[in-house]
């Protein structure tokens, strides 16, 4: 497995990659530090990763340049990317992007190498070949839990792991009101009011996906201050 790590301060690269490399020494860890680098790395020749690791504030432009370039060429990577304490706005503008996570600076990197493990088992979950296929039908739409590929009212759609995991999460108790935390701790592993508005971002990503009008959904439907219901 591996992962792409776009950092322009090369003293924080170093010391993140070292900490990456060292608890899971199994994955490679490619550093760049600037876009024009981490386009080579992608396509000049393309290099496969399972984990994109972005800051936003960089050199030559914005880590959101690289995350459209990514959701646009369809590559089925997670992606986390890193902003600064106070851009709680911008955070929320990647993950409607399409980011699978955030984290903000000044970091734990105990917390950083949480939440990039806990990436990557799932993707390592859904790339495992010997793995039965599962399928799962989602608003009269069929998704492949195991190409991440589905189709919807506006055509083919290329989902994220997190995306199907959540999609998982709700389809597997439909009409049932499941909390922004109960979502929170199954499909990312930990709990925090203050990323609950992650849980909204996706669920707004799933209703553009599968909702034939996702400004009126009839399945993803949202319970004020209770969270969110999966209807067939």
């Amino acid at each position: 497995m591996k992962i792409l790590y776009l950092e322009d301060n090369p003293n924080d690269a170093l010391l993140t990659q070292r900490a990456l490399s060292k608890a899971t020494p199994a994955i490679g860890v490619d550093v760049v530090h600037s876009l024009r680098d981490a386009y080579k790395q992608l396509e000049n020749p393309p290099t496969k990763y399972d984990l994109v690791l972005s800051d936003l504030n960089l050199p030559d432009g914005s880590g959101f340049n690289l995350l459209h370039h990514i959701r646009s060429k369809n590559y089925p990577y997670a992606v986390v990317v890193v902003t600064g304490q106070s851009d709680e706005d911008i955070a929320i503008a990647a993950l409607k992007a399409g980011a699978d996570d955030y984290i903000a600076k000044p970091f734990h990197l105990r917390e950083l190498l949480l939440r990039v493990q806990r990436m990557l088992q799932r993707t390592k979950w859904y790339a495992e070949k010997n793995r039965p296929p599962s399928e799962i039908t989602v608003a009269g739409y069929k998704v492949s839990l195991e190409t991440l590929k589905a189709m919807g009212p506006r055509g083919e759609i290329q989902i994220t792991v997190l995306e199907a995991d959540l999609l998982a999460a709700l389809t597997a108790e439909p009409e049932r009101v499941l909390s922004r935390s109960e979502l929170l701790e199954r499909v990312w592993g930990y709990h925090s009011d203050v990323e609950s508005r992650t849980v909204d971002n996706f669920i707004g990503r799933l209703r553009k996906y599968f909702e034939e009008e996702p400004e009126h959904p009839r399945h993803f439907i949202s319970f004020r201050g209770k969270g969110y219901m999966y209807v067939p």
